[in-house]
């Protein structure tokens, strides 16, 4: 958690020596001696699950971190902007969603940083050491954009109708307009002869001839 603790650490010699493999390094390097050891968290492919851990913050003299290939979730917690000593982030081939903090341009000794293969959204933050991490590390997260990825954050626009378009709109209006007022025609005409239908029947037994038509009116009503 600091480097008071750190330098504290046991210094007697360890029965099983550890094996690291330093930052761009081509081949991993022999630690007798735990004091000796960087100041790190490497736990890759182990299958882990749940949250990062924001007590990871607390940890300001740690150097690297690497949590690639396990199945943490959850967003990335902006506490990880504390460990002002970091050189190396890996959080690659996890399930991580949300931004990636902004604040983490403040790492100015992170030399290495990945999170590919993630479920990230948002625009990459840009400025300090995060123009200089290559595309590689960001890819796997389609919905990213911007920074080295190359994409546009802004919503696309919804293009012009074109000339096809517009005349099938006017043509859809047309017909339904035409359908309409046909429509409109047969119910008229239909009132109008009952109109006249109803008008005759009353004429007809309301007349002083005594040849009084006989006409059907039933079903009329």
């Amino acid at each position: 958690m600091s480097q008071k603790v750190y330098e504290a650490t046991e210094k007697n010699y360890l029965p099983l020596p550890l094996f690291i493999r330093p930052n761009n390094g081509t081949a991993n390097q022999q630690y007798n001696h735990l004091y000796y050891f960087p100041p790190a968290i490497y736990i890759r492919r182990n299958n882990l699950t749940g949250s990062l851990p924001v007590e990871i913050g607390q940890l300001k003299a740690l150097q690297a971190l690497e949590l690639l290939g396990n199945n943490f979730s959850g967003r990335i917690p902006d506490e990880l902007s504390n460990l002002t000593n970091l050189e190396r982030m890996d959080l690659s081939n996890n399930n991580l969603s949300g931004r990636i903090p902004s604040s983490l341009r403040l790492l100015h000794f992170m030399s290495y940083f990945n999170v590919a293969n993630n479920s990230l959204e948002g625009q990459i933050p840009t400025g300090g050491q995060f123009d200089t991490f290559p595309k590689p590390c960001f890819e796997g997260n389609p919905l990213l954009c911007g920074g080295v990825l190359q994409t546009s954050c802004t919503a696309p626009t919804r293009p012009h109708a074109t000339e096809d378009d517009e005349l099938k709109k006017t043509l859809v209006v047309g017909l339904a307009t035409g359908y309409l007022f046909g429509f409109s025609s047969i119910l008229l005409v239909c009132a109008c002869r009952v109109y006249h239908v109803k008008r005759a029947c009353i004429s007809g037994v309301n007349g002083s001839n005594n040849n009084i038509n006989v006409i059907h009116c039933s079903g009329l009503e």
